[in-house]
């Protein structure tokens, strides 16, 4: 079983926050949304946040590239904005295009990944220039999930289907068309290596790649699944949903072990756009359109 408490709750945003990622020494988280603030909180002291970078529209998806000196800002305009880490400056702000970037991944090569709006995955180097472009699809790509060692990565778009592709060759090797919905989240399991898909049909499957098309399909929540994250090695997993629920589940049997939610915390009144587990202080972070940032202190019991 699991124990969840609220540690702390922090807000200063003027908008929804749509992304929440982990500074490189862990002991800061950055938030950003619709207010174009990128903000930077230290968790230990739990102050008021300070601003980092300022983007030309609403911000979807952050991540540290580049041995993590550089932080790329996916914004709903189609730029990617790179802020110099250790600087706090603009390094370089690049135009993709007019559609949004969804999704902002960092790969083992230095480099990271785009999905945007018009179905383009991009892999870009460490020094964020395009070294392949791939279209997936022709609607949104709006969520990305690799395997452990990053040999395959599964692509989930707005068209409801799952694409899974050898990386960084990009080959097409399985599709999957058992959402009835936009696929917003995704994740591989480090336990059971079980795709997780989360999507707007509220629905949550689970499927083990080339071993047939059966997966089990899970009424998880009443809506939309925003995002799906481990706990604890792989033990739990959360999702998050537009049903202002956050859902904890044991991965062995997918048995729901907990509900957080503002009946029982006072917490979210709008949707939980995303997770973030932090392993070092077993702490699950949550960010959503009521603009608050709600900090989990969790505890695996015997």
């Amino acid at each position: 079983m699991i124990d969840i408490s609220i540690d702390a709750v922090l807000e200063g945003h003027q908008g929804p926050i749509y992304t929440v990622i982990s500074t490189p020494d862990k002991k800061s988280i950055l938030t950003a949304g619709d207010d174009k603030i990128v903000a930077i909180w230290d968790l230990a002291s739990k102050k008021d946040a300070k601003m980092i970078a300022k983007a030309t529209s609403s911000v979807y998806s952050m991540c540290f590239f580049n041995n993590n000196r550089f932080l790329a800002i996916g914004q709903r305009d189609g730029k990617i904005h790179i802020v110099d880490f250790e600087t706090k400056q603009e390094h370089k702000n690049i135009t993709t295009g007019n559609s949004e970037i969804f999704v902002l991944e960092p790969i083992s090569t230095g480099g990271f990944i785009s999905g945007n709006a018009a179905g383009e995955f991009i892999i870009w180097s460490v020094n964020a220039e395009i070294i392949s472009k791939h279209i997936i699809s022709e609607k949104s790509i709006r969520s990305v999930a690799f395997t452990k060692n990053e040999d395959l990565v599964a692509i989930g778009c707005s068209d409801d289907k799952i694409y899974l592709h050898t990386f960084p060759e990009m080959k097409l090797v399985e599709t999957y068309e058992s959402h009835t919905n936009s696929v917003f989240a995704l994740r591989f399991s480090s336990i059971t290596n079980a795709l997780l898909s989360g999507s707007r049909d509220a629905q949550l499957h689970i499927r083990q790649p080339f071993i047939n098309q059966d997966f089990a399909a899970i009424k998880a929540h009443l809506f939309t699944i925003n995002c799906i994250v481990e706990l604890f090695d792989g033990k739990f997993i959360a999702t998050s949903s537009r049903d202002k629920e956050i859902r904890v589940w044991k991965t062995n049997d997918m048995t729901l072990v907990k509900v957080l939610n503002k009946e029982k915390f006072n917490v979210h009144s709008h949707s939980v756009n995303k997770l973030l587990w932090l392993k070092d202080t077993n702490q699950l972070i949550s960010v959503s359109d009521d603009k608050k940032i709600v900090v989990w202190n969790c505890k695996e019991l015997a």
